[in-house]
């Protein structure tokens, strides 16, 4: 299997919105940063780049490369949406603000500026770390926000972030696998 594309989170829950404005009213900036991003009732149509989003998730880091490429060379895309990228899936921990690897897309209809679409493309172990994250400590931490020291202590943090990393070493230890093969193909072939 090349990738499966998980749409069964297409859209946020009038909950998570909900949430997420009232989570971004209480975001601090960092000293010297830029103010982080505030939603209310009456900018969150305009500004969630997440309220449609769908996931792609393929078997290695190179096809992550491969459908990211795809996207953004895509004519029909690039006609329809400005495309915008992130990604980090080579970022170096310190850089992260979570174990989640991934690249994320957020594409704006330009014809209708404000509506946006986002995709995340991401390996299979990559999901697999980001819906247990999800579930066990994000989930937790939107439930229960004065409860985070609790809850969820550094070395509880280090851990989980700890586990995408690993997660992440086996992900480049089966691309090399696989450049392997393929180049011992190519040999026999030659031969």
């Amino acid at each position: 299997v090349f990738c499966d594309i998980d749409d069964s989170h297409r859209q946020k829950s009038p909950a998570s919105i909900i949430d997420k404005i009232r989570r971004s009213q209480a975001k601090k900036g960092k000293l010297g940063g830029p103010e982080p991003e505030r939603y209310d009732l009456d900018n969150f149509a305009m500004k969630m780049t997440d309220l449609a989003r769908f996931r792609i998730v393929c078997n290695f880091l190179s096809d992550v490369d491969k459908v990211a490429e795809a996207i953004r060379t895509s004519e029909e895309l690039t006609n329809a949406f400005n495309i915008k990228q992130e990604s980090s899936i080579f970022l170096r921990p310190k850089n992260r603000k979570s174990g989640e690897r991934s690249i994320k897309f957020v594409l704006e209809l330009k014809n209708q500026p404000g509506l946006f679409l986002e995709i995340q493309v991401m390996t299979q172990l990559q999901e697999a770390w980001d819906k247990k994250d999800h579930f066990l400590v994000y989930e937790q931490r939107r439930k229960f926000p004065d409860k985070d020291e609790e809850l969820f202590p550094d070395f509880l943090d280090a851990k989980m972030f700890s586990t995408a990393e690993l997660l992440f070493v086996a992900d480049d230890y089966f691309e090399q696998l696989r450049m392997a093969r393929e180049d011992r193909k190519l040999d026999e072939e030659e031969k």
